[in-house]
């Protein structure tokens, strides 16, 4: 393995020790382009060195020990590699010093996150610094929330080319089942301690400045019967997410000459019970509530630290296995065209699909970069429909994704 302070590598992978962070070394051992040069960093060297030596890494593939509480630690770190990709959540407790590396040294960075506060406040303190070093920031580069994104984009797309319309609003409608690991369920309670998840009620939390071409429209938070897929929908529990993500696509878009619409929407739901039986939405949009009001309460969040899994713990394998997710964005032109986006995978969502995404993600911008939408020049803080676009599209359904589009 390469420990040289001096070599130099295309892609580091940050948090590689962790539940998510070994299979994204797992993804890049199998699907990494030919002569990538990657690395696995983390905080503990003696783990790093396991877990190279357990996955039979080639030599070549380098080892990194940096605490993301040290500054310094992870500027020679992010001094060493044109890409950045971590997965060391929760992202409020560990993840500054890495957007803020990559972004005054000009290195691309990845993660995975779904913490959209943090998101906003990273893009507060370092935009300016990412646009000067012409650094491509893309956070949220997991299930939160590659497939809203890609599908609103896709949905608009087929809008704007083949009926020459813009999209008055779009609405996703997701089908999941997998295993849920300890990072995610940890992060969750961290907005909760930290009042994120009062911030992330705001609509607009992602906008950039003087915002166009967007009307945000108000969570749903409740269940009810939708026509469209003729199905109970409740609402999704990253909804507060991804809708945040698609809308700031949306006015980034509009800023590059290419808007959604003039005032475009998105929404999104869980389908739930089919037609006839609304009991499961019912009861998912109650439980939910609940949650919401129970998470506030520090008692509640340490009994839920207790029964939930740890940090770096995840699902079973089966669980896994068996996992699967679809969305279905149906979007609305305005000259009244509709069309619907469905993109679907046998991949366990949160643990699979993820890392299919960020590693797909990371290795776009490290061999890609001429062919990436607005090539080199677009720079700051993107995500990942503004980012890669069809590019990743394309890098997806290559690797096994359903991805397809259709006039209704």
């Amino acid at each position: 393995m390469q420990s040289n302070n001096d070599q130099k590598f295309d892609v580091v992978l940050y948090g590689a020790t962790g539940f998510t962070g070994r299979q994204t070394a797992e993804y890049f051992q199998q699907h990494a382009p030919a002569g990538l040069r990657f690395a696995i960093a983390g905080r503990n060297q003696n783990k790093l060195e396991a877990l190279h030596k357990e996955l039979g890494l080639p030599e070549s593939v380098g080892v990194i020990a940096a605490d993301s509480a040290d500054a310094q630690a992870i500027d020679a770190m992010v001094a060493r590699t044109r890409v950045l990709l971590t997965t060391a959540g929760p992202y409020t407790l560990y993840g500054e010093h890495l957007v803020r590396a990559c972004a005054e040294q000009g290195v691309h960075y990845v993660d995975i996150t779904g913490e959209t506060a943090f998101i906003r406040d990273m893009i507060d303190r370092y935009a300016k610094a990412a646009e000067k070093s012409a650094a491509k920031l893309v956070p949220l580069c997991g299930f939160d929330s590659v497939p809203a994104d890609l599908g609103a984009y896709l949905a608009q797309k087929r809008l704007r080319d083949q009926h020459q319309t813009g999209t008055v609003s779009a609405r996703g409608y997701y089908s999941i089942g997998g295993g849920f690991n300890g990072g995610t369920f940890f992060s969750g309670l961290t907005m909760f301690e930290t009042g994120a998840h009062e911030r992330m009620r705001d609509v607009g939390l992602l906008l950039p400045e003087a915002a166009r071409g967007v009307a945000p429209p108000a969570d749903n938070e409740s269940a009810r019967y939708e026509a469209d897929v003729d199905s109970w929908v409740a609402p999704f529990v990253m909804g507060r997410i991804n809708t945040r993500v698609v809308h700031r696509s949306a006015a980034l878009a509009a800023a590059f000459a290419a808007p959604y619409g003039a005032a475009f929407g998105y929404g999104e739901s869980l389908k739930m019970g089919g037609r006839w039986n609304p009991v499961p939405a019912v009861a998912m949009a109650s439980g939910m509530q609940a949650f919401e009001a129970l998470g506030t309460i520090g008692a509640v969040r340490n009994v839920l630290k207790m029964l939930g899994p740890a940090p770096g713990a995840g699902p079973s394998d089966s669980a896994i296995e068996n996992g699967f997710y679809q969305i279905e964005v149906v979007a609305a032109g305005e000259n009244g065209t509709r069309v619907r986006t469905t993109i679907a995978d046998e991949r366990d969502p949160g643990n699979r699909a993820t890392v299919q995404f960020v590693c797909e993600a990371a290795f776009a911008l490290a061999g890609d970069l001429a062919i990436l939408p607005g090539g080199a020049e677009r720079v700051g803080f993107l995500t990942p429909a503004t980012a890669f676009g069809d590019v990743l599209v394309d890098r997806l359904i290559a690797g096994g994704t359903t991805i397809q589009s259709e006039d209704l």
